[in-house]
């Protein structure tokens, strides 16, 4: 794939991305959250890509979060970059596993290896697409608590 740089508003993509979960939020009875440091945030990336990894990482979190548990999307300045931030709460990844989750169709979660639903590709398009933007992406857990994606994006 190419990856086609252009500027845009990212608070607005998470906002979008959002939306088109919105009945699955609801029905999970989730509490979501978005936290941008300013109303726009302007950066040059392929915004089409950028829709693919907040698509896949927003989408974990909701189908790995518990009903009524939480999801805090955020977005702040950090030197020449915006840092994108999506954090649920939940079982988390154990952290024998956590070395795996970017490898093409792992599933962390043992219990979804029998499970239909999901092919093990949604992290490592994600990491594709970041590396191919030439931007980092980072991932912390801690088991029964919590999981965060945090990813970089150049600024305008």
């Amino acid at each position: 794939f190419k990856i086609d740089k252009k500027n845009f508003d990212i608070c607005e993509l998470l906002r979008r991305e959002i939306i088109k979960f919105e009945t699955q939020i609801v029905k999970k009875g989730l509490n979501v959250a978005l936290e941008i440091e300013d109303e726009k945030m302007q950066v040059f990336a392929d915004s089409d890509a950028m829709v693919q990894v907040v698509t896949n990482l927003l989408g974990n979190a909701i189908k790995f979060t518990p009903e009524k548990g939480k999801i805090t999307v955020k977005a702040y300045n950090l030197s020449d970059r915006v840092n994108v931030e999506i954090i649920n709460t939940g079982e988390g990844i154990k952290k024998e596993k956590l070395k795996y989750i970017w490898d093409r169709f792992y599933k962390a979660d043992d219990s979804r290896n029998q499970n239909p639903e999901g092919t093990g590709l949604g992290l490592y398009i994600v990491k594709s697409i970041i590396n191919k933007s030439d931007e980092k992406i980072y991932v912390e857990s801690v088991e029964n608590e919590f999981t965060k994606f945090t990813f970089t994006i150049k600024k305008a």
